[in-house]
């Protein structure tokens, strides 16, 4: 008699996986001092990957689905991804159809966007996404229920695969339960574990049957970590297609603070970014300057921290009219930095760090510059200040003077912004990204090479 394999109850497996985010965390202070004996080496072999870009990423053939009804599980977790899924959804639905197989039912978690798109949303993390350690353990039971939500649908609803976006901390134990339910993992956006905390990346290989990158150097970095990969360029340049071409920044006389759209992050950078515009008063008393906000979940905190200052303007919800006025930028490290380098706007990047524990973590990097653009550019393009403490805000004024004003430093800059965004690839990552994930169901995209065990029918 053949034994019908047990279903593992999801509740365990959702403690199960808490458990393992638990020991990971214990297992990679225990991995600190390997990594300082190989931290030279690791810093040599970034070095090398940002000297040595792919060609243009490839839209891969469609495989043969015609008449299979697919089920296709979609996770984001904080707003920025939820974009990105959204489109992917999108391009999902439109290449199931291309080839051959009705439009595929979508299950997943997220907000609104995501449901826009057509997926049917079983629960929003985004909605409680924190970047704080404390706020995080505060949900744990909140989580706990997600993964148990995901292991359970993985049972009931068998999806054909499992496509989390972004947000590792959250999708990595998601991976392990699709993994323990028979479900293949295709995630789409890379975590960054070649910037600092590399030995993370033993976890997610284990997990995940697929990784599409998005940045040209990330696909060498994980060949070497023996994680399956493929680069499908940039997911902002899919929106940077959808608008009008950006006009010229020389014409422009705003100065824009960027500070962050999370209430610590705005707590950290703001003033000091107000601090530094005293260089650009001395030099230039009437240049106006714009704070910008994507949402006013932080007005009053940024009103708050403004008080009486004079000449600096906040605006809500207007980014890419923000970006069309600017001619010079001060911001914080983070995905915006794409935004400014699409239009060719010089930036001063800040990174600011308060706390002592975040001080350690920063001389765990890997990478010679913080900022994504300067990585993908392969030089320091864009000013980078990585202020500890209390630090000076003199240079980071000084520097942004320079950049604001025509001369050589300025045309530098602008021409090594665009041969980064060159470097990102052209739009259609998120088409070449649902082809990959419905090619991995016919082997066709470089997924693992193994037998999947089916979770056994409930």
């Amino acid at each position: 008699m053949v034994k019908t394999p047990k279903i593992p109850d999801p509740l365990k497996a959702a403690r199960r996986e808490l458990r393992i985010a638990v020991w990971e965390l214990v297992r990679g202070f225990l991995a600190v001092p390997d990594f300082w004996l190989q931290r030279n080496g690791l810093c040599a072999a970034i070095q090398s990957d940002l000297e040595d870009f792919p060609a243009e990423p490839q839209l891969p053939d469609l495989p043969d689905l015609k008449g299979r009804a697919l089920t296709i599980f979609l996770s984001c977790a904080e707003a920025s991804g939820e974009q990105h899924a959204a489109r992917l959804a999108r391009e999902l639905i439109a290449a199931a159809t291309e080839a051959g197989a009705p439009a595929p039912r979508l299950l997943g978690f997220g907000g609104a966007e995501l449901e826009a798109a057509g997926v049917t949303t079983l629960a929003d993390p985004g909605a409680r996404a924190t970047m704080d350690a404390g706020g995080a353990m505060a949900q744990l039971p909140y989580y706990q229920g997600l993964l148990e939500t995901l292991a359970t649908t993985c049972i009931e609803d068998r999806p054909d695969v499992f496509v989390p976006v972004d947000s590792p901390a959250l999708h990595v134990p998601m991976a392990s339960i699709a993994q323990r339910y028979g479900v293949p993992v295709v995630h789409h956006i890379t975590p960054q574990y070649w910037a600092w905390a590399p030995w993370r990346v033993r976890r997610y290989k284990q997990v995940v049957d697929l990784a599409l990158t998005i940045l040209p150097f990330e696909s060498a970095w994980f060949d070497r970590h023996d994680v399956p990969n493929a680069f499908v360029g940039h997911p902002i340049r899919d929106a940077h297609a959808e608008r009008p071409a950006p006009p010229g920044p020389e014409d422009r006389d705003t100065i824009l603070l960027l500070p962050g759209s999370r209430a610590k992050e705005i707590e950290d950078n703001l003033p000091f970014m107000l601090a530094a515009l005293d260089a650009v008063r001395a030099a230039h008393p009437d240049v106006p300057v714009r704070i910008t906000q994507r949402t006013a979940d932080h007005e009053d905190r940024v009103r708050a921290i403004l008080g009486e200052t004079q000449g600096v303007t906040l605006s809500i919800g207007d980014l890419e009219g923000d970006l069309g006025r600017a001619r010079a930028a001060l911001a914080v490290s983070g995905t915006v930095l794409t935004e400014v380098a699409h239009q060719g706007i010089p930036t001063v990047v800040l990174y600011r760090v308060t706390k002592r524990w975040k001080r350690a973590l920063r001389s765990m990097l890997t990478v010679p510059w913080f900022s994504g653009v300067n990585l993908v550019a392969g030089e320091e393009v864009l000013p980078e200040f990585a202020v500890i403490g209390d630090g000076d805000p003199l240079p980071l004024g000084q520097a942004l003077v320079r950049i604001y004003e025509d001369g050589p430093e300025r045309a530098k800059i602008q021409t090594g912004l665009k041969r980064a965004m060159h470097r990102l690839g052209g739009p259609g990552a998120a088409r070449r990204a649902a082809r990959h994930v419905l090619g991995i169901l016919h082997g066709r995209s470089p997924g693992r090479e193994q037998k999947r065990t089916q979770a056994p029918t409930a």
